[in-house]
């Protein structure tokens, strides 16, 4: 299956169509042309119509996952054991207790990542559903969720890890009403996010930021050139061989 820019495939189609009635009668030509432009402008208003039906189910799904993550960190702030852990780790250095409590709510969630910040903003601990490449840096510690959890107030939305687009979520750790700490969890926007989303809407789903492909439905999109297909708009990508 190829993948391809709709207006280049149709304007080609109605230069052969012009061509070919050219040797016609006029009236005819005329005719002709009027109902091929007509097709044309269906068949453009459908496919634009069925791409904003995929971005609103796929900016939905996003927001049901902001959503999930948000309740997640905001109870888990408050556990009380994580309180006195982070507490602990801030007067010791010791973060074993951190990480035990936390393990257990990554495997209970559907978080992908959890920091814990001490008030400053330090991470003092890391934690992952699975191994992979990427640390706590400047983009993750910039991002307008972890700014706003650091300043007392929860906040969530799309930040980096690494060079991977995330749902983050972060809520601040409190202990007798003065901030100790912050949980930030996050969700990858990656592979494993965009293929569930294909599935239910029938649509190749493909994560782009920073002039590449960060997570698809089909790893045909890594082959591919995505100035081409997304910034030009004359690419032509094959899907499925």
């Amino acid at each position: 299956m190829k993948l391809k820019s709709m207006y280049g495939r149709l304007n080609l189609r109605r230069k052969i169509l012009i061509a070919l009635l050219s040797l016609a009668l006029v009236p005819l030509i005329i005719t002709l042309v009027v109902l091929s432009t007509m097709v044309e402008s269906q068949m453009t208003h459908e496919i634009e119509k069925r791409g904003t039906q995929v971005m609103v189910y796929v900016k939905k799904s996003i927001e049901v996952s902001t959503r999930e993550i948000s309740s997640f960190v905001t109870f888990f702030s408050r556990n009380t054991d994580l309180v006195n852990a982070v507490y602990y780790a801030a007067l010791t250095g010791d973060s074993e207790q951190i990480k035990q409590i936390s393990d257990g709510a990554i495997k209970e969630s559907r978080a992908d990542l959890l920091v814990i910040l001490d008030k400053s903003g330090k991470p003092i601990f890391e934690g992952r559903r699975s191994d992979g490449a990427g640390a706590v840096n400047t983009a993750f510690l910039d991002s307008p969720a972890v700014k706003s959890g650091l300043a007392g107030t929860a906040g969530d939305g799309i930040g980096l890890f690494d060079d991977q687009l995330v749902i983050l979520s972060a809520a601040p750790i409190r202990l007798q009403q003065e901030q100790i700490g912050l949980a930030v969890a996050a969700i990858y926007l990656d592979d494993a996010f965009a293929r569930p989303l294909q599935k239910e809407s029938g649509a190749e789903i493909a994560f782009y930021h920073d002039k590449k492909f960060v997570g698809t439905s089909n790893q045909d999109f890594k082959n591919a050139d995505p100035e081409e297909i997304i910034e030009e708009k004359g690419g032509e990508l094959e899907i499925g061989g």
